[in-house]
């Protein structure tokens, strides 16, 4: 009995501390996105580009999106763009798309990953810094 409430008294201590431990790993590892490929990613659409589903990770549950909404539609480069104002299937992680001038695109992409401000995008298992996720993009 004595091993029982010993293990008990383990959890509840135990789960707190691990649970704190993760929310401050998800809190250095910063914004960033995360794509299984890169070809096809952006549609066309009359003299638009659109990335139709992003993800945004690691973006706190109970922070506003609004204050990101609005300075990313006020970018001259940017058509459109719209995120979900909470979490949809998983936690920490907001449903966004973009419409892009065609002819200035992914440099326009490159300015919006900037500002978001996305520290780095995950493709596969390789993670990529803006500027080389931009370069996979181009080539």
């Amino acid at each position: 009995m004595k091993k029982l409430i010993y293990l008990a008294l383990a959890c509840f201590i135990l789960v707190p501390v691990t649970q704190k431990a993760t929310a401050q790993d998800s809190k250095e590892a910063g914004l960033y996105l995360n794509f299984e490929e890169t070809s096809g990613l952006f549609t066309e659409k009359e003299d638009i580009m659109l990335l139709e589903t992003f993800y945004l990770h690691n973006f706190p549950d109970g922070k506003s999106t609004k204050a990101l909404h609005q300075r990313i539609n006020k970018m001259d480069v940017v058509v459109k763009f719209g995120i979900a104002s909470s979490a949809e299937k998983f936690s920490n992680q907001r449903r966004c798309y973009i419409k892009l001038p065609k002819d200035s695109y992914l440099s326009a992409f490159e300015s919006v990953l900037k500002a978001i401000p996305v520290d780095y995008i995950m493709v596969k298992d390789t993670k990529l810094s803006v500027k080389e996720f931009i370069q996979t993009l181009k080539s």
